[in-house]
């Protein structure tokens, strides 16, 4: 039996995307896209362990340290002590997640 396997090229150029920059701030940055980059069906992604996941009741900017929009957000550790201090942001648990993301 063989078994029949779809597949998509490579991409041969940059594309834009998201991505967090030094100060671990998000913001545009490119990326090739493709394959390649997707974890396997069997691998669990690992979460960098200079990442926090905050929630917002509310839209924020703060010069220096961007802006978080309502619900969850991503943010350095650099940054989480600041953002943790605002009004109407919190520490996400990992139950939340598991349970807003599948």
């Amino acid at each position: 039996m063989t078994e029949n396997k779809e597949t998509t090229p490579t991409a041969s150029k940059s594309v834009p995307t998201l991505g967090y920059n030094s100060d671990g701030v998000m913001g545009s940055t490119t990326t090739t896209a493709g394959l390649q980059n997707a974890p396997s069906s069997n691998e669990i992604p690992q979460v960098p362990l200079n990442k926090v996941a905050i929630f917002s009741t509310r839209n924020v900017y703060a010069d220096g340290y961007g802006n978080i929009n309502i619900g969850y957000n991503i943010v350095g550790n650099r940054h989480a002590e600041f953002w943790l201090q605002q009004k109407g942001i919190r520490l996400a648990t990992p139950e939340e997640l598991m349970e807003a993301f599948g």
